[in-house]
């Protein structure tokens, strides 16, 4: 991101970044110095800050971090965190040089959330949820992840083809070899993809978003790893459900 054509999206970034983060109240002072002196900003994060928020900083700043790649994801959920933020401070066009002490220390906070978000947004690309993945994880690892989030518990001799967890909105389907080859969500489930697709969006947003889908009707569509099935006569996404299609 040190060439000049990436320049002007680093510095909406780190605009976004500086203005919506709770507790910094000097953004501007904080984009100048990063944007304008990115030595000096690499200099005064050695030490202070832990290794992943500091190389995250001088990534988006322009400064080459060796070995550090930044996952698409994880960017997109920060850009979409960022954005939902409710707080917006005022920006002051003085700034001293301790405040960009406090950046890295919000970016450790929102990439730790970040990466907590992404194991509950649904993976379509790698047709997964909760860290459970379409035709690789199994019952057991299914109930592992399941009895942190769902008050429901299924016993160890249990071997339904399909667990329901109405009140986390998601339902697993299991293959006669135990292995997870459907995951179904509905309106109760609470996030979205990784790319913003969620329940109760139209039809229309899952094509802007994924493309034209394999087929297409009045019910809902089907894409290679994952379809939607639509209410009664509305264009409107009642399910989201993930599989693998040859």
């Amino acid at each position: 991101m040190s060439d000049s054509a990436s320049q002007p999206d680093s510095s909406e970034f780190v605009n976004k970044l500086a203005k919506k983060i709770e507790g910094i109240s000097d953004t501007k002072g904080i984009k100048k110095i990063i944007l304008d002196s990115p030595d000096s900003t690499a200099e005064m994060l050695h030490g202070v800050v832990s290794a992943r928020a500091g190389d995250f900083v001088k990534k988006i700043s322009g400064v080459p971090v060796q070995g550090f790649e930044l996952p698409e994801e994880v960017r997109n959920l920060m850009e979409q965190m960022i954005q939902t933020q409710p707080k917006i401070v005022p920006e002051n066009t003085v700034a001293g040089t301790d405040l960009i002490r406090k950046v890295p220390e919000e970016v450790e906070s929102a990439l730790n959330q970040a990466e907590f978000e992404k194991n509950n947004f649904i993976d379509v690309n790698n047709c997964s949820l909760f860290g459970v993945s379409v035709n690789f994880s199994k019952r057991d690892d299914v109930k592992a992840k399941m009895n942190e989030i769902s008050k429901f518990i299924y016993e160890e001799d249990n071997k339904d083809l399909i667990y329901y967890y109405s009140d986390a909105g998601v339902n697993f389907y299991f293959d006669e070899n135990d292995l997870v080859n459907e995951i179904e969500v509905d309106s109760k489930y609470k996030y979205q993809t990784t790319k913003g697709l969620k329940v109760g969006d139209p039809l229309e947003t899952a094509i802007s978003l994924y493309g034209l889908p394999r087929m297409k009707s009045a019910k809902g569509a089907i894409w290679d790893k994952f379809s939607v099935l639509l209410h009664d006569r509305s264009d409107e996404i009642r399910l989201i459900r993930l599989k693998v299609r040859g």
